[in-house]
């Protein structure tokens, strides 16, 4: 196991993805919805945190799928932490399908590119988060 972790490029990128992503399955699982957004609006960003985005997105995709994290609520608000503390602008967005069911979808807008596990056409915005 150590040798996988000596093996790690951005060691720092790593856990700081790895930790957001163990923090934001907590805070998704265990509270309100109201208390994500709290937290989510309240992201400083850290000036000794630059990372590049291709490289943030792949070790959250990495991160996510090994340790089975499938809800784009977690996933995106994870990464939106980290684009956030590393100077980006991103903008999450969260929205409800149409329809007779209930569903919701997430995900980040940042330097005109569009973060997305999924198809979100189908999606009415309800909130920004800046």
């Amino acid at each position: 196991m150590l040798s996988r972790l000596k093996k790690i490029k951005q060691k720092k990128l790593f856990f700081s993805v790895l930790s957001s992503t163990l923090f934001f399955s907590f805070i998704v699982k265990f509270f309100p919805f109201k208390i994500l957004i709290k937290i989510l609006r309240h992201q400083i960003k850290l000036p000794f945190l630059k990372f590049k985005l291709d490289e943030v997105l792949n070790y959250e995709r990495k991160i996510s799928n090994k340790m089975k994290i499938n809800q784009c609520l977690v996933r995106m608000s994870s990464l939106f932490c980290i684009l956030k503390q590393s100077s980006y602008k991103p903008k999450l967005f969260i929205g409800v399908g149409s329809g007779n069911k209930f569903k919701s979808h997430a995900w980040i807008r940042v330097k005109n590119t569009i973060i997305d596990l999924d198809k979100r056409e189908d999606y009415q915005i309800i909130m920004e988060i800046i």
